[in-house]
């Protein structure tokens, strides 16, 4: 099993991260491994040298994950501890997937129901009065919307 660790410097909202300083380590699982909340022991007190990482792949499981904690205790052992990102873990079957979005910040469609757009279920005529009247020079502008 192989396991890379990584700095990531993206959103962890971000489908796509930004990984950089890539760091492999090799092994085997001898127990079974969560594979929501791993929890990974390395031999050695590596802590110094892979304290920075903060998000990990693991291959074989074709899942990615964000490091919570490293920790060294007193028998020469390294624990990793990390929780899954399933953005990134999903991101081939997120990214294929069509959606109709019912919420967004820039645009509407008042077609489909939104408790947050207020929008008339009948027509709205208001008509105005100009207040110096309509002569046969005038141009009369008319909007729908």
């Amino acid at each position: 099993m192989t396991i890379k660790l990584y700095v990531n410097n993206s959103d962890p909202k971000c489908v796509t991260k930004t990984l950089v300083s890539e760091l492999s380590i090799a092994g085997t699982a001898r127990d079974p491994l969560d594979m929501v909340n791993p929890v990974i022991e390395v031999e050695g007190d590596i802590v110094s040298s892979i304290g920075q990482y903060n998000y990990m792949v693991i291959e074989d499981y074709a899942r990615s994950y964000f490091i919570t904690s490293i920790t060294a205790d007193s028998y020469h052992l390294s624990t990793i501890r990390a929780h899954c990102d399933i953005l990134s873990s999903a991101k081939t079957w997120l990214l294929n997937k069509n959606a109709t979005l019912t919420r967004n910040e820039r645009s509407y469609n008042s077609y489909l129901n939104d408790d947050m757009f207020n929008s008339y279920a009948y027509t709205n005529i208001v008509t105005k009065e100009f207040p110096t009247g309509v002569s046969a020079d005038s141009i009369v502008l008319m909007t729908v919307g």
